[in-house]
């Protein structure tokens, strides 16, 4: 009942009209009273504002999976995500997978990013280092040797890749 109360008192200024994390903390409200109709539309604003910079889609993305059920919060994101040429929506959707221990989940988003990416975006090799990783921790060694490998084809000087490759090569092949 409290929270309910904060929440109708809290003013519809334009400043939390136009910030995703304040609308998100409304969302969380909401859902605290069991107005998840409500809270979902809140969210999807959300997270509409906080795709501008990582910090914000980040905090936002971690309310909207700490107050819905994970196929909601997922299809909230997926929908935010329709026409995000950068990939940062499935980013942050893999970096909450892999923060909640859903690694392949993690995985399979990372290789749909992957697939949609050019070497000559800025997110490409966030996601390939992230996708090597989490194969290396999965110990699927052939699919972290390609990747890697991807990685030093597009430039022979990526020190973490030639390392990372040297290590798989060294001790599991």
């Amino acid at each position: 009942a409290q929270v309910l109360e904060l929440y109708q008192n809290c003013p519809d200024s334009d400043e939390i009209a136009e910030s995703g994390p304040l609308l998100a903390m409304q969302a969380a409200a909401l859902t605290g009273v069991g107005q998840e109709q409500e809270a979902s539309e809140k969210f999807r604003r959300a997270l509409a504002l906080s795709g501008r910079t990582a910090p914000e889609l980040n905090m936002v993305t971690t309310m909207l999976f700490d107050h819905l059920d994970s196929s909601k919060a997922f299809l909230l994101l997926d929908e935010a995500a329709i026409g995000d040429q950068s990939g940062r929506f499935n980013l942050t959707a893999a970096q909450v997978l892999f923060g909640r221990n859903k690694k392949t989940e993690a995985a399979k988003r990372l290789e749909l990013l992957r697939s949609q990416l050019m070497p000559s975006d800025t997110n490409w090799i966030v996601v390939m280092r992230f996708l090597g990783s989490i194969y290396l921790e999965a110990k699927q060694y052939k699919n972290a040797v390609a990747i890697y490998s991807e990685m030093v084809d597009q430039n022979p000087e990526d020190v973490i890749a030639l390392n990372n490759l040297a290590y798989v090569y060294t001790d599991f092949m």
